[in-house]
């Protein structure tokens, strides 16, 4: 076989030798000088894989490059088979034509072109691999985000579902507990109720004629003051009578002028001397002294009784009332308010001590009733004075006015307002028990009902209190707090406190502290400003400082309505108890009859009686910070 079949057999055979012969391209393409014949391949070193060639009539060794790829070798073969086509002969000795060169050509590089498309897909499909491991990755962490975020959101669940059970049971615990407390204290309450009802008396039936009567039955410690008081009144009259008698003997034995009697020293009837008469006189003066002492202790106690029993009155109606109350079994109201004790009832509301199960902290609730037996012309009315009076309440915020909190529905006859819970009582029943109070303590007390007033006065549309008493102004630990908006007037834009505003609503407050223009009649309505609040102010002070209501002390509401008590009594201050001049003057400019002279609520401020009385807070509160 000659060289160039050689060479095509080794193409045949050897596919990456047509590469190594493609890197010796060169010496491929040289003369006649080269010694290896035209296409023939250089000599290999087949223990080292090196190439023998000649430069320049010398044999050179060469190193082998790297073996090639097939893609490389698949490349290599293309290119030098069409480089070539014209000079490679066939098996038999022939050359190919150009023509059948340029075919295969062509078929070489449609099947290179498949295969670079099946590497090319190959590396795809390897980058398409990668990309689906990634993706794959993704998806698991994915998945066991999701799985981790499901089980931390089911374990929050069971924890929050676990702390709802542990709050609900606890708040459970809280409910009886504060019922239980509540039936406890009111066994106590009543079983003390009793002893004072032995003590002090209870109302009994009486029969009078063919009729039942209510009347007051005195209790064991009444009936024994009153006893003693009768026996001291008998005894007196006694020593009184006695007193005449040695009068009268004295007197006749200073007509007669005759000398008393020597003593008598045997036995007869003892005569009685001028000097034995003095003596008996002394002696009942001295007894008669000893027994208006014991009166007066006697009084002293009665009237502790009387204040007592007043007390003991208004805890038996509560308790009355607590017991008709529909609430009276404590229930949760707004699954918020833990009922408790009843404060007191009047009007159509009761007013309930309550415990906020959300706050934890004690309140007040003053359910509203519309009886079901109301038209709804009266239901209306109602409604409607119950929301002007949470109006006017909610948006007030100071320090000497009960603060509303919160307000719902029960149901359709029946809402409720929650306000601040005061610890104590109120003025009236402080009033009762301790009858009168001294000057210093009632100028404090009213300085700070003005300091709530004149905070009132201070909104942008003037806020007139207008029931203003001792059972709406609360005091707990000396801290006074105005409270029950229910019949307050809100001033309009066009309304100022020298012409004041038109009375729409006259017959209604409480009478004893009413000013005169509230209960004149005429033509058209009375007008009215702050100045009312101001005279019910000094009406408050005068009850504190002298134990009794300067107007219609002892009458009712009706009689003083009937018989125009406060358009016609005067003012006039007792001889006891002994009251300082400036507060009896600061007295008469709050209850000036006219109320066009009577200073409004800014005036009033200024006044020298309260600036005294802002001037010993602020002393007190210094000394007390330098200590």
């Amino acid at each position: 076989m000659s060289d160039s079949g050689g060479i095509l057999s080794s193409v045949s055979l050897d596919r990456r030798r047509l590469l190594e012969a493609r890197m010796s391209a060169p010496l491929l393409a040289g003369g006649g000088n080269s010694e290896p014949g035209f296409g023939s391949l250089p000599a290999k070193d087949a223990s080292n894989g090196s190439t023998a060639v000649r430069e320049n009539g010398l044999l050179v060794k060469t190193t082998a490059p790297p073996p090639a790829s097939d893609e490389e070798v698949e490349d290599s073969v293309g290119s030098f088979s069409s480089a070539s086509n014209d000079s490679i002969t066939t098996e038999k000795g022939g050359v190919r034509s150009a023509e059948q060169g340029k075919g295969d050509s062509r078929k070489r590089k449609r099947g290179k072109n498949t295969k670079l498309e099946q590497f090319f897909k190959r590396q795809g499909s390897q980058k398409l691999s990668g990309k689906d491991l990634t993706i794959e990755n993704l998806k698991r962490e994915n998945e066991e985000m999701k799985r981790q975020l499901e089980d931390s959101v089911e374990a929050a669940k069971k924890a929050s579902e676990e702390a709802q059970s542990l709050a609900g049971r606890w708040r459970k615990a809280l409910n009886e507990c504060l019922r239980s407390a509540e039936t406890h204290e009111r066994a106590g309450r009543e079983r003390e109720f009793e002893l004072k009802c032995e003590r002090l008396g209870r109302i009994g039936v009486r029969r009078t004629g063919t009729t039942l009567q209510e009347g007051w039955e005195d209790g064991r410690e009444a009936r024994e003051v009153e006893s003693s008081l009768s026996q001291i009144k008998l005894e007196k009259e006694e020593i009184e009578r006695q007193q005449k008698e040695l009068n009268k003997q004295l007197r006749k034995s200073a007509a007669e002028g005759s000398m008393p009697p020597p003593p008598s020293r045997g036995k007869g009837k003892f005569v009685q001397t001028t000097a034995y008469l003095l003596e008996q006189t002394e002696a009942l003066r001295i007894r008669l002294s000893v027994l208006r002492k014991e009166e007066s202790e006697w009084v002293e106690k009665k009237d502790s009784l009387e204040s007592q029993k007043a007390l003991l009155i208004r805890e038996m109606r509560r308790q009355r009332d607590e017991k008709a109350s529909p609430f009276n079994n404590m229930p949760v109201l707004h699954d918020r308010y833990q009922l408790t004790k009843l404060l007191g009832r009047g009007g159509f509301s009761e007013v309930y001590k309550a415990y906020d199960l959300e706050e934890l902290e004690w309140v007040a609730l003053k359910v509203h009733q519309l009886h079901v037996y109301w038209s709804e012309e009266k239901k209306n009315n109602y409604i409607r004075h119950a929301t002007r009076e949470y109006e006017i309440h909610k948006t007030l915020d100071h320090p000497r006015v009960v603060k509303l909190m919160d307000v719902f529905e029960i149901d359709k006859n029946s809402f409720c307002t929650v306000l601040e819970y005061c610890r104590g009582s109120d003025l009236d029943e402080y009033l009762k028990i301790h009858k009168v109070l001294s000057e210093r303590e009632s100028r404090n007390v009213i300085s700070q009902v003005f300091s709530g007033l004149s905070y009132l006065n201070q909104q942008e549309n003037k806020i007139i209190h207008y029931d203003l008493k001792p059972g709406n102004i609360l005091l707990s630990d000396g801290q006074v707090k105005i409270t029950d908006f229910g019949l307050s007037k809100v001033m309009g834009d066009n309304d100022d406190t020298a012409h004041g505003m038109e009375l729409t609503s006259q017959g209604a407050g409480t009478y004893w502290y009413l000013p005169p223009e509230c209960f004149e009649i005429g033509p058209a309505p009375p007008r009215i400003s702050s100045k009312v609040d101001v005279w019910s102010a000094g009406v408050i002070l005068y009850q504190m400082l002298y134990g009794r209501k300067p107007f219609g002390n002892e009458q009712s509401q009706e009689r003083i309505l009937r018989e125009s008590t406060i358009l016609r009594e005067s003012l006039e201050f007792p001889l006891k108890p002994s009251v300082p001049a400036d507060a009896k003057a600061f007295i008469k400019r709050c209850l000036t009859r006219d109320q066009r002279d009577r200073p409004d609520i800014n005036q009033i401020l200024e006044d020298p009686y309260l600036r005294k009385a802002q001037a010993s807070s602020r002393s007190v509160g210094n000394n007390q910070s330098s200590s």
